[in-house]
């Protein structure tokens, strides 16, 4: 009878197990409408030179200056529009889920989905330069995309 009790919560929790990995694996898709609404709050944390603006996700349970924060900051600072500049948000082009990344401060190999802010850059006395700057997102609680780190392509 104890075997029958032991070998039935084994199969009942791993059945649980499954069912929420199964869960995680299903993830709500990143609509058009929100990417365009993150991308322009990304954009303006940009133009503010402001790494801490940005809402990326970052390591909360370690202190603020973190290897891993700091790491982040620096990506963001080269992120930043030139000196006298400013971005702004032509439009978002939605690439999809990319397959496993590392994200150092998220976690090694991580489930990834891509969009790109394709914005323009304003200097004053110069023409516009068209540059692109992709958002990479993590999977996060309740199966909802959350963006985690920028990849700069000049």
């Amino acid at each position: 009878m104890l075997f029958v009790l032991i070998a039935g919560g084994a199969v009942a929790g791993w059945y649980l197990g499954k069912v929420e990995d199964d869960r995680m694996r299903q993830m709500k898709p990143y609509l058009p409408d929100k990417q365009q609404e993150r991308a322009q709050d990304l954009v303006s944390a940009l133009n503010s030179r402001d790494p801490r603006k940005l809402q990326l996700l970052r390591n909360t349970s370690a202190a603020p200056d973190a290897p891993d924060n700091l790491q982040l900051d620096r990506l963001i600072e080269a992120a930043f529009p030139l000196p006298d500049c400013r971005y702004a948000l032509d439009s978002v082009r939605d690439r999809g889920e990319q397959g496993t990344m590392d994200v150092s401060w998220v976690s090694s190999d991580t489930r990834t989905y891509r969009y790109d802010m394709l914005i323009t850059e304003t200097c004053p006395g110069r023409a516009p330069l068209h540059r692109s700057i992709a958002v990479i997102a993590v999977p996060y609680m309740g199966g909802y995309w959350t963006d985690a780190s920028l990849l700069i392509e000049r």
